[in-house]
C-alpha cells in the first residue's frame, strides 16, 4: 500500500489527510481515522463548505443588525458598517445559490 500526505484537510475535523492507494483503490484518511472514498470525500467537503457559508451568513446578518441597532449611539460609521455587512451577506447568499446548482 502506498501512503502519502496530500495538501487537503479532513472535512470533519480539519486534520491533515493522507491518500492511501492499493492498486486502483484510493482512500483518504485523516490522523483521527476518518476515512473517505474519493466520492464521499468530495460530498463531505461540499457539505462542510455549505455549512460554513451558512454560518458566515448568519454572523454577517447578526453583525449588520447590531450595527444598525447601535447606529443612533455610534453615528454614521455604524450605519456604514451595517451596509457593508449586508453587501457581504448578499455575496455569500449568492455563493450559496450557486452551490446548489452544482
Amino acid at each position: 500500500m502506498e501512503r502519502k500526505l496530500v495538501d487537503l484537510t479532513c472535512p470533519e475535523c480539519r486534520g491533515p489527510i493522507w491518500e492511501e492507494r492499493q492498486g486502483r483503490i484510493v482512500e483518504f484518511r485523516c490522523r483521527l481515522g476518518h476515512a473517505y472514498s474519493p466520492l464521499a470525500f468530495l460530498k463531505d467537503y461540499q457539505d462542510t463548505l455549505e455549512r460554513t457559508l451558512w454560518s458566515t451568513a448568519v454572523a454577517l446578518e447578526e453583525a449588520a443588525n447590531i450595527s444598525e441597532k447601535l447606529a443612533p449611539e455610534l453615528g454614521t460609521d455604524a450605519a456604514q458598517v451595517a451596509r457593508k455587512r449586508r453587501d457581504q451577506l448578499r455575496a455569500i447568499k449568492g455563493m450559496l445559490g450557486d452551490a446548489g446548482q452544482e
